[in-house]
């Protein structure tokens, strides 16, 4: 990959106690070992290193991470005379009852983790991200690049040599050709330790974290598993950290973009594949990404402000993404539309462009690979990628309008409006919303060959039913119909029983077009049918099941819909076989566990500090709470 003639400032690590680490490794570190071997075995499970006996905990995949309870806080506390409480019963005030704790919640006192921030709803974001990094490395090999004992200009090419090197351990092994990976915000480093482990071809992964507390836990988990020599803790800010790798220039007037290569050292800038995992946004962080990334280097980004994404509050999504959502049962597919092109801008600044591998919403956030590459010529005419949408304030309906066009003559120019201003199927009011992201989001052959790997390996994933489910309906969406249409909210409009998935599916193929089902809604069709087709099949579904004893009243939703017809005649439902076959695999599933959702933010620095001293207790009542909160802000 191509890099500044420059080296810009190590990784900016700091030292931390019984952890040798520094900002520059020493000339032993320079080559590091391979993560896995070059065959990319699963080790045994028996690797987990065995439990602490002064802390307790968590195993996720192939880590064991460490943390402290509040028992054990509190008693080391005492132990250091700070006049902490001792543990036992204590009261607490819920309105005007006193209730006595017993055992039951010293228990759970006892096994809540307190020193490490860690939701174990997101495993299944942890497993995604192992799969994806894997199948990215395939597909790096695939394009030419090499991983062995040398740089790929200096790989051997004798058969019997590389078929030697491809069954050796992570301790014989050491190459500067490896994978770069950085955990931009690490919190208690198992990402990066589940990396190391599950990963092969990885030459060093930087776990960083802006909270000295963090990257003390970070460095002790390290320890524990015994990935020091690949895993690298740092203490810096994110976008400090990336930006003094950046392998961006704006003066370096590149016509093509050059090959994705391997970079052949460690202390060339840049990274290979980026993690961005923040909690809440992670805008402020996009700009950084994409130029510490190397060309065709992978871009793993979480945001879980979903609320500001699905339209909650527009004035803050704009102010994040620089786009305005509309409310509408799309709106999760919408927020992953919305962070491409906000990633697509941050880009193409600096002549590069994202390609979607796989991006889905889960639960309570959207999770997007997105690949960067580099070509002027490329980005120029990316515009034609982005557009608009025009939401109907009474109806369901929606237009979607590009920003660019092809002319006759294969020239690129601006789009010609087609967004009316009132809505063709019930004559309301638009709201419009944008820019979006309308090329694909999925590349269907990049998530099909995960797939593969994961049915081939289900049993080291604890999620493999739900990530199956997932990739299954992902790699199957169309390409070609950016959002979708909820069926149920179809209905409600029309005033009208939901007809069954099967019938309104049979009657858009029926009909010559195209269906799909999406990950985020299990009552939603994408389909390719033009908006005035979907809304005839409703028309002529309800003209078969709507009672007439009690006709529509003029001037009502339903009313307007209804006569606002086209050709309704030739409409057919009868099932389609094809319609079945959408449903092979099940892909929408409970809630994890009770209570489920994000955790609250992890307290860092003087905060916690002062917490851990008996300084800061939490208020007992709601409205205390509330006007803590309001005295910490004005702080």
């Amino acid at each position: 990959m191509s890099t500044p003639t420059t080296t810009p400032t190590p990784t900016t690590t700091t030292p931390l106690p019984n952890h040798p680490t520094s900002a520059s490794p020493p000339a032993q570190q320079q080559q590091s070992q391979l993560s896995l071997s070059l065959s990319g075995q699963y080790p045994p499970l028996s690797r987990l290193p065995p439990s602490h006996p002064k802390y307790a905990t968590i195993d996720e995949g192939y880590a064991r991470i460490l943390f402290e309870t509040g028992v054990l806080r509190k008693k080391q506390q005492q132990e250091r005379g700070n006049g902490a409480d001792g543990v036992g019963e204590r009261k607490s005030v819920q309105g005007k009852k006193k209730v006595r704790q017993g055992s039951l919640a010293k228990q759970q006192q006892q096994q809540r983790p307190e020193s490490v921030f860690y939701n174990n709803v997101q495993v299944f974001n942890r497993d995604s991200s192992t799969l994806a990094i894997r199948q990215f490395i395939e597909l790096l090999k695939s394009e030419g690049c090499k991983f062995g004992n040398q740089p790929p200009s200096e790989t051997s090419t004798d058969p019997a040599a590389s078929s030697a090197s491809s069954g050796t351990t992570s301790a014989k092994q050491s190459s500067t050709c490896g994978l770069k990976i950085l955990e931009a915000l690490s919190a208690s480093g198992l990402r990066s330790i589940r990396y190391w482990h599950e990963i092969p071809n990885v030459s060093q992964i930087i776990a960083n974290d802006l909270s000295s507390d963090a990257t003390k836990d970070i460095a002790r988990n390290v320890a524990h598993n015994q990935c020091e020599n690949g895993v690298l803790v740092s203490h810096a800010d994110a976008n400090d950290l990336m930006y003094e790798n950046r392998t961006t220039s704006l003066s370096e007037g590149r016509n093509a973009a050059p090959k994705a290569g391997r970079a052949k050292s460690l202390q060339e800038p840049g990274y290979d594949v980026i993690d961005l995992d923040p909690y809440g946004t992670a805008a402020p962080f996009i700009d950084a990404a994409v130029q510490s990334i190397r060309v065709g280097g992978l871009l793993c980004v979480t945001c879980t402000d979903l609320a500001v994404l699905a339209g909650n509050n527009p004035g803050t999504c704009y102010a994040k993404y620089g786009a305005v959502p509309t409310r509408g049962k799309y709106c999760h597919e919408m927020a992953l539309r919305m962070v491409l092109q906000t990633m697509q801008v941050s880009a193409q600044r600096y002549k590069r462009y994202i390609v979607p591998l796989y991006s889905i919403h889960v639960d309570f956030y959207v999770r997007l690979f997105v690949r960067v590459l580099e070509s002027p010529s490329v980005v120029k005419v990316q515009y034609k990628k982005m557009g608009y949408l025009a939401q109907c304030s009474h109806c369901p309906a929606f237009t979607i309008q590009s920003m660019g066009r092809s002319s006759s003559k294969g020239s690129n120019q601006p789009a010609v409006i087609n967004m009316p201003q009132h809505c063709v199927q019930c004559g309301g009011s638009q709201k419009i919303g944008g820019p979006l992201w309308l090329d694909p989001i999925q590349d269907q052959t990049f998530i099909q060959k995960m797939l593969d790997h994961l049915q081939r390996n289900s049993d080291k994933f604890a999620t493999h039913k739900r990530m199956e489910g997932f990739m299954t309906v992902a790699a199957a969406e169309l390409a070609d119909a950016p959002l979708f249409y909820n069926v149920p909210a179809l209905s409600k409009a029309f005033k009208v029983a939901t007809p069954s998935k099967f019938v309104f599916r049979s009657a858009l193929i029926n009909a010559g077009y195209n269906i799909s089902k999406t990950h985020t809604d299990a009552n939603a069709v994408k389909t390719n049918a033009p908006q005035q087709v979907i809304f005839d099949i409703m028309r002529a579904f309800a003209d078969k099941n709507r009672s007439k004893k009690k006709p529509l009243q003029e001037g009502t939703l339903p009313y307007e819909l209804t006569k606002r017809r086209g050709d309704t005649k030739n409409i057919d439902f009868t099932i389609h076989e094809a319609s079945r076959q959408l449903d092979t695999v099940p892909v929408y599933f409970p809630n994890p566990e009770k209570f489920w959702g994000p955790k609250a933010r992890a307290p860092a620095g003087l905060k916690r500090a002062r917490e851990e001293n008996g300084e800061v207790k939490e208020p007992e009542t709601k409205k205390a709470r509330v006007e803590a909160a309001g005295a910490e802000d004005n702080e």
